[in-house]
């Protein structure tokens, strides 16, 4: 009932069904949840959810080992203002970068940063001890092409974006979480991890949730195919809506109460006679009996007399 009232479109689609707990800039409205439909592209609010709720997790995977940056952080700091100060050394400072940026992943020596680029989503899984990125990609677990590599290097063929790009970024946002760590010369490496491939070509996102919530080094993720996959986007859906993270869960009990009143008001009528034994019917002879009448003989004339 409640997937039906997420998907019913003659509802307002803007209307906000889900506010993340003690976050209140971070909504998601009906339409958002409709990307998690058959065949939906996972925007970046289902993401963005679902970094906040990793981090806030009472389990040893994101307590103790990996910690979720903010999504769109690298995109905010992209800029023309940015690449146009840029100078050959670290920077400390990004139009882009919150003012409390780093108060929680400086604590963390792993990070998973996602990264969408021409609508497709991956997942970055930075060591800082070990200065080391891996691409965690479910389009990508064959050799890289040139192309690709220059994009994870955070480079757009152009001398400027390459010089600003090649891996400093995921340094300087280290440098400014953690004021001791030392920049590489050439970047962090970079390595492609070993992933199940998504099956189709919308799902990119959905993957991007998992290998978040499952993925480490010494782990061999399950393959998913096309119904598991639904599946698991019709769970994720109601436990953003119905989770403990969801101040406006209120709407959902709301709900679940009147369609509860509805189902007292107008119990259900059985109109069936109650039968001495589940596996015989009463005769039409013995229903006639009891309604005090006889039944009537057929007249059947081609009987033999």
């Amino acid at each position: 009932m409640v997937r039906c009232w997420i998907l019913n479109s003659r509802l307002d689609k803007g209307a906000p069904l889900a506010t993340f707990e003690g976050r209140s800039y971070l909504q998601l409205s009906r339409l958002d949840l409709w990307t998690l439909k058959a065949r939906g592209w996972v925007n970046s609010n289902i993401i963005q959810w679902m970094c906040n709720t990793f981090n806030d997790a009472p389990v040893a995977h994101f307590k103790r080992d990996f910690y979720c940056v903010s999504l769109g952080i690298l995109e905010t700091v992209i800029r023309q203002h940015n690449l146009d100060a840029f100078q050959n050394g670290p920077v400390l400072v990004y139009d882009g970068f919150g003012p409390n940026f780093g108060d929680d992943n400086r604590f963390f020596d792993k990070w998973f940063i996602p990264m969408c680029w021409k609508g497709h989503w991956w997942l970055y899984a930075f060591n800082v001890a070990q200065k080391r990125v891996l691409v965690i990609d479910s389009l990508k677990c064959e050799e890289p092409t040139d192309e690709r590599r220059k994009l994870d290097a955070y480079a757009i063929i152009n001398k400027v974006w390459l010089s600003f790009l090649h891996g400093r970024l995921i340094e300087d946002m280290s440098k400014v979480a953690i004021p001791t760590y030392e920049r590489t010369l050439n970047g962090p490496s970079i390595a492609y991890a070993s992933v199940p491939v998504q099956p189709n070509g919308w799902d990119c996102g959905i993957f991007v949730i998992k290998f978040m919530e499952l993925w480490t080094e010494d782990c061999r993720l399950h393959e998913w195919d096309d119904d598991m996959l639904l599946a698991l986007k019709v769970q994720l859906m109601l436990d953003i809506v119905m989770g403990v993270h969801n101040e406006s869960i209120g709407q959902v009990r709301t709900l679940l109460e009147e369609n509860e009143k509805c189902a007292h008001r107008n119990p259900r009528r059985n109109k069936k006679k109650e039968v001495k034994s589940p596996f015989t019917a009463p005769s039409t002879r013995t229903l006639m009996k009891q309604v005090g009448e006889q039944p009537v003989k057929k007249n059947r004339k081609w009987r033999k007399q």
